[in-house]
């Protein structure tokens, strides 16, 4: 996806229900060298939510996890580099966050409010029934460029949704899609 992300002049992503995909994709960002054109918009359904993705904290015990999940995924770094450590906690630095924007949407009732190039959606349609779903992937097509790509988690697919056969999961992805038509 980030050769494609690089053909556009400025790059539009919504990452829904986690603010550790929100800092894990500024950080890939920043390591393709993408980060000063991309906007990350990173939304929940409650306020509470999005606080604690605001802060970026997470207990220091799970920094060794996160770090080795940052090398399988090819991180160049140290994942260190990206973190302030102080006393149990972990916060990523505030470089991290320059460019993502923090808001409440709730993905069953609220309709699409941009284009985007990228919309990460892991772990969200486990969440819904059926009709929620159908109505979540409804909001998330309309939200998706033509030859967008949509992110969804393992367990997640597109059988049984308003739009399926408009996409097409890229090959050596784990459940990613592109947007057709």
């Amino acid at each position: 996806m980030l050769p494609r992300l690089r053909t556009f002049p400025h790059a539009r992503i919504w990452v829904i229900g986690s603010g550790d995909d929100a800092y894990a994709l500024a950080i890939l960002l920043r390591e393709a060298e993408l980060y000063h054109r991309a906007r990350i918009y990173a939304t929940d359904a409650t306020d509470a939510a999005i606080e604690r993705a605001k802060h970026g904290s997470f207990p220091a015990e799970l920094v060794d996890e996160y770090a080795q999940r940052y090398v399988e995924a090819g991180g160049r770094r140290r994942f260190s580099d990206y973190l302030e450590i102080e006393g149990g906690a972990a916060t990523y630095k505030p470089a991290l966050r320059e460019h993502i924007v923090f808001a409440q949407h709730n993905l069953a009732s609220d309709g699409s409010f941009n284009e985007f190039h990228l919309v990460a959606a892991r772990k969200v349609m486990t969440h819904f029934n059926r009709t929620l779903a159908y109505r979540a992937h409804q909001v998330i097509f309309e939200s998706l460029v033509r030859l967008g790509y949509l992110g969804l988690s393992a367990k997640e697919d597109l059988r049984y949704t308003p739009h399926q056969r408009a996409y097409e999961e890229l090959d050596g992805t784990e459940r990613y899609f592109r947007r057709l038509r």
